[in-house]
């Protein structure tokens, strides 16, 4: 058989996908014929395509030398160099190959690829676009034009360059999810969503895009969307770790513990090196009260991952839920402190905080301390950036409304959503500023769009820190409010960077957030003490009103205690709170109460999470162990049933170092009395705050035993809590449906913008 015939049986079989068959015919034909370029090219293509890159080059390399004219030896040998690990190399045959033809859009694509995968992102965009420029309509050239330009976070360049590959290409599901990928990318969840049930009806076997839709429904917390997309994707996929993680993660927020953890250590074992879900699987441990594992377990993933500095600062500012002693919050804070002053933590570097940490600290608040940010700002440059219009000078001009951003998470249906509404829509009415809210990924539900329906103008944030850094700045905001920082890691390293000319902090999370950056800190005159300034960074306004349009729930007011199975002869003192806001100095105030009240008991609600129940059962066991007995627990509760406990308690407690706010409001509305005491920092001040607004005073104490004769004197006694119960009832109208508040705010915003600065 003449050589003709036997490259045209090796072409076939190359094409049919059998390269043994294929290599065979063409190492025949060049024993035939030595001098046969194009045995030789095809068996260097055959070459490359079964991982023999090395092999590959080396045939390119004969073909080239022998005839250096022709372009496609070049990029075969480009193509075989980049394979091999070569990129340098790689780079001159390709340019070798374009200098021979110009105008061919595979070797622009080719060369453009290499650029990208070195870094060089501009550098391969361009190299796109030139092919472009000659092949408008290629296809392969569309595509990873789009891919660059999302890498490079122009996302709406890329979302542009897609709907150009689909106009040709209509069916391409890559392009696709990519595109909605990118919606994703700019927080427009919406796009999103509908962009990958697109790829899922067309390829419903498509497990990243399944992975894809999940992530987003996760953004805007649609938890169980999102557990049904994830599930999907790991069926489809049994080995997508990724897949595995993100789905621990929605099991986490749906409170299934054990399963979240299950799903963690599966993604480890499909994927060893995944570090995220490593770091999910100790935060998982240390919340369900395994601290130890916990940090074993950052250990050994730092044994695999030794330069990844997350692994380093999650250790470091890992914290139990729910502490057994006051010795271990001292023992905490010693090791992150230790930590701060390492030279470790002084060669840290993140590129992005909000996904390499992925955290904001928020547990320490609730340890009693005072608290300054130290460590974040010298490890990530980017965080201390400054948006141009704040570099201009005085960009006031007779007549300009101010315009003014709110940011947070959580203006929904969560308490910084409930507490604010009021105040967003009464600033909207006033109508002399222009105001934008600035909403980091998060639930969508009825408060937020009324909350969005109220505004001039809404930005969806990207969870990626730069992007939204420059979002907000192309804003140009005046002012620039944060509702809360600390609660969740977006807002907390966004409120690094100088984002407005004038920028404030308010009391949804109420602690100061360390940060030069904040200009101020508003807080209600009523939480603060009187050495309050000395507790902020930013500098503490005063103010005369609490920040918040607080309206109260309705409730039978007939309520009896039976209802929760606990016997209505007792006196039933309940702490509503989240576990974790129980510190163990607390536990001897508890105590005192039950032995100065035989006929009393403590009511303590459970947490969604089992773990944080059972860690705080075994510690009052140790510190109540002869009263224990008279330590209730009921089921958590959902918030209907919530309000109805409120109801029924004789009296409700609040604790110490972190007190109740939402909580507080709604007892003092639905007339139970609530004992406090006031402590040291503005987060321990609520329940006082309130009583000091409403002029009611006679349940706050001065110290523990102080605390205790109240709480027991107004237990024994139905007649007194009848008529206190009556009093406080009226008295907390001055603090529902108020104006006041939004009124002084909005004249807060004008005097800041109006001053010289």
């Amino acid at each position: 058989m003449d050589e003709t015939n036997l490259l045209r049986l090796a072409a076939n079989a190359h094409e049919a996908g059998d390269l043994a068959r294929a290599a065979s015919q063409y190492r025949r034909i060049l024993c035939l014929s030595p001098t046969n370029l194009e045995a030789l090219y095809r068996l260097a293509m055959a070459q490359l395509q079964t991982g023999h890159f090395a092999q590959a080059a080396r045939f390119m390399s004969w073909a080239t030398s022998a005839r250096p004219d022709i372009a496609k030896f070049h990029l075969g040998l480009g193509e075989a160099l980049r394979s091999a690990g070569e990129p340098s190399r790689a780079r001159e045959a390709f340019e070798t190959a374009l200098a021979l033809d110009p105008v061919d859009p595979e070797i622009h694509n080719a060369l453009g690829l290499l650029l990208r995968s070195i870094g060089d992102q501009d550098g391969s965009i361009a190299r796109f676009e030139t092919g472009l420029n000659g092949h408008p309509n290629d296809p392969t050239l569309l595509y990873n034009h789009a891919m660059t330009l999302q890498l490079a976070g122009r996302l709406s360049d890329a979302i542009a360059g897609y709907d150009a590959v689909l106009a040709q290409i209509g069916g391409f599901t890559d392009a696709h999810n990519n595109r909605a990928r990118a919606w994703h990318q700019l927080g427009r969840y919406d796009k999103a969503t509908r962009g990958f049930r697109r790829v899922l009806v067309a390829e419903p076997g498509y497990a990243i895009a399944w992975n894809n839709l999940g992530v987003t429904a996760r953004e805007t917390e649609a938890s169980a969307a999102a557990s049904t997309a994830f599930k999907h994707a790991t069926v489809l996929d049994p080995g997508y770790g990724e897949a595995h993680s993100n789905l621990g993660t929605v099991e986490w927020a749906l409170g299934r513990a054990d399963d979240a953890i299950k799903s963690y250590r599966t993604a480890l074992e499909r994927r060893p090196d995944l570090v995220d879900a490593g770091l999910n699987l100790a935060s998982a441990l240390a919340t369900q009260g395994h601290f130890e594992d916990s940090i074993a377990t950052y250990d050994a993933i730092a044994d695999h991952n030794p330069a990844d500095s997350r692994i380093r600062v999650r250790r470091a500012f890992a914290l139990p839920e729910v502490y057994g002693t006051g010795q271990e919050i001292t023992e905490a804070r010693a090791r992150i402190n230790a930590f701060l002053d390492s030279d470790v933590a002084a060669q840290t570097v993140f590129d992005d905080p909000v996904t390499d940490v992925g955290a904001a600290n928020f547990r320490l608040v609730y340890q009693g301390f005072d608290d300054r940010a130290r460590f974040y700002r010298r490890s990530c440059p980017r965080l201390s950036w400054t948006a141009p219009h704040c570099r201009d000078g005085d960009r006031k001009s007779p007549g300009r409304r101010p315009r003014v951003g709110i940011c947070s998470k959580y203006l929904n249906r969560h308490t910084i959503g409930l507490l604010f509404e009021g105040v967003i829509q009464r600033l909207a009415a006033r109508g002399g500023i222009e105001l934008v809210i600035l909403r980091a990924p998060g639930r969508i539900d009825d408060v937020s769009k009324r909350i969005d329906d109220a505004a001039d103008a809404v930005i969806r944030l990207p969870a990626d820190l730069a992007r939204a850094q420059e979002i907000i700045a192309g804003a140009e905001l005046d002012i620039l409010l944060y509702t809360d920082i600390g609660l969740e890691p977006l807002t907390y390293f966004l409120a690094f960077a100088r984002l407005a000319p004038i920028q404030w902090v308010t009391w949804g999370h109420p602690v100061t957030t360390g940060l030069d950056s904040l200009d101020g800190y508003l807080s209600a005159d009523a939480f603060e003490p009187s050495n309050g300034e000395a507790h902020y960074t930013e500098g503490l306004r005063r103010i005369r009103n609490i920040l918040m349009r607080y309206h109260p729930p309705t409730v039978d007011p007939d309520l009896s205690i039976s209802e929760f199975g606990l016997n209505p002869g007792r006196t039933s003192y309940v702490c509503p709170q989240n576990l974790f806001k129980l510190h163990p100095d607390f536990d001897a105030w508890l105590g005192g109460i039950l032995r100065a009240d035989p006929q009393g008991r403590v009511v303590l609600v459970e947490s969604a999470m089992a773990g944080w129940t059972e860690q705080l059962r075994a510690r009052l066991s140790r510190t109540l162990g002869d009263v224990m007995d008279r330590v209730s627990f009921i089921p958590f509760l959902p918030t209907q049933r919530y309000f109805r406990l409120l109801v029924a308690a004789d009296v409700i407690l609040d604790p110490i170092h972190f007190g109740g706010g939402f909580t507080t409001f709604h007892a003092l509305s639905l007339g139970t009395p609530v004992i406090t005491a006031s402590g040291d920092f503005q987060r321990s001040r609520f329940a006082s705050g309130a009583y000091r607004t409403i002029g009611v005073e006679d349940l706050v104490a001065e110290n523990r035993n102080d605390y205790v004769e109240r709480a027991v004197a107004l237990g024994q006694d139905p007649g007194a809590r009848i008529r206190l119960s009556g009093r406080i009832r009226q008295a907390a109208r001055a603090l529902q449906d108020r104006d006041e508040p939004a009124d002084e705010l909005y004249d807060l915003f004008l005097t800041a913008f109006e001053t010289p600065c």
